[in-house]
């Protein structure tokens, strides 16, 4: 093989050019390999620091004061994580994170992303944690009208993974399509303002005073890659308090 490589021209160019496409096709796949772990680590710092200007964006938003040691100006800790498995079909939809106790995530944080409201924490092990959807027929999420105040809850219809709808909206307020809705910070899950999506349609429920409203969610459920846990660090504090004399 070697001499016929070696002193004859015709096959040593066709020798080289194969070595060549050989070598080209490893050298493609190992790049392509090393950019996906270099664009993974790139995409965890970016998380990172958009969980640190999260923080910075509620700083100011719990009084000032000595918890566990440290002095804190904000009620919030945003821990990110990367979405490992998603489900947007079924009516009790799921999402599995690759964190869990070992990184402090707890069972009823919420969980968000820069663009809306994924889900609350249902369960937890060492290293995982179970996320219930925003599109899963238990979960409720309290929220506002921006341009009003107005307070209402949204819960999936079951239909369609891009909306989700308000049934409690008392008919005498002006609603019109295109409002923004956003969290209404009346549960430890979430802060206030974090948007929803904004109303797409609405209409006055048969024999009722609400309206059942529409409303296009402002995250796409069905692209999520990392995302934040929230912890309120003050709920225990909020939870103790409201259960007093119950």
């Amino acid at each position: 093989m070697f001499l016929i490589v070696r002193y004859n021209n015709s096959q040593r160019a066709i020798f080289i050019s194969s070595s060549n496409a050989i070598s080209g096709f490893f050298y493609s796949n190992s790049e392509n390999i090393r950019s996906f772990f270099v664009l993974r680590a790139e995409n965890e710092s970016i998380a990172q620091k958009n969980a640190a200007l999260l923080r910075e964006l509620y700083q100011g938003s719990a009084l000032k004061g000595p918890i566990e040691g440290e002095l804190i100006d904000s009620q919030f800790i945003f821990i990110p994580a990367k979405v490992i498995n998603n489900s947007i079909h079924g009516n009790r939809n799921s999402i599995t994170l690759n964190i869990g106790r070992s990184q402090g995530i707890e069972p009823r944080m919420g969980v968000i992303t820069e663009d809306g409201v994924v889900g609350i924490v249902q369960n937890v092990s060492k290293h995982y944690s179970k996320i219930l959807s925003i599109l899963h027929a238990d979960v409720k999420v309290s929220v506002r009208l921006k341009s009003q105040g107005v307070l209402g809850s949204v819960r999936w219809n079951g239909e369609d993974h891009r909306r989700v709808s308000i049934a409690d909206i008392p008919k005498h307020y002006d609603i019109s399509p295109g409002d923004t809705v956003v969290t209404s910070g009346y549960s430890s899950f979430f802060p206030d303002g974090i948007v929803i999506g904004t109303i797409e349609d609405y209409e006055v429920i048969s024999g009722s005073n609400y309206y059942d409203v529409s409303v296009a969610l402002s995250l796409d459920m069905a692209n999520l890659d990392y995302v934040y846990a929230v912890r309120h660090r003050l709920k225990e504090e909020i939870i103790s308090l409201e259960a007093e004399n119950e």
